[in-house]
C-alpha cells in the first residue's frame, strides 16, 4: 500500500514522501497515529500543491538571501554601538542607587 508520510518516521522516510508499506502497518499504525495518509488521487494532488508552494517560498527566501549577500559585498559595514564607558557608568550608577553599600546599613534595597 502506498502512503504519504505526514511526519518523519524512523527507518521509513521523511515528511511528504510517498512510501510503500504493508497494508496492516499502514492501517493499524501509521494512519491512526497520524504519521501518514493513504496515497489517493486527491491526497497526491494536495501533496503536489503543497510542494509547489514550498518551492515558491524557498525561491523567495533565496532571492532575499542573495539581495543581502550583494548588499554585504558592496562595501564595508558600519556597526553603531555605545561605548564601553557609557555602559560602565550606567552599570555603576544603577547599582549605587539601588543597593546600599554602607557597612552600617542593615537593609539592602532592590
Amino acid at each position: 500500500m502506498q502512503v504519504i508520510l505526514i511526519q518523519d518516521v524512523n527507518n521509513l522516510g521523511g515528511k511528504n514522501e510517498i512510501v510503500n508499506v504493508k497494508n496492516g502497518y499502514a492501517r493499524n499504525y501509521l494512519i491512526p497515529s497520524k504519521y501518514a495518509v493513504e496515497a489517493s488521487h486527491s491526497n497526491l494532488q494536495q501533496l503536489q500543491e503543497k510542494l509547489k508552494q514550498q518551492l515558491k517560498k524557498e525561491a523567495a527566501m533565496m532571492a532575499e538571501i542573495n539581495k543581502v549577500i550583494e548588499k554585504l559585498k558592496e562595501g564595508p559595514i558600519k556597526v553603531g554601538a555605545k561605548s564601553w564607558y557609557f555602559w560602565k557608568n550606567l552599570r555603576f550608577s544603577y547599582f549605587s542607587s539601588s543597593f546600599s553599600c554602607n557597612s552600617r546599613s542593615k537593609r539592602i534595597r532592590n
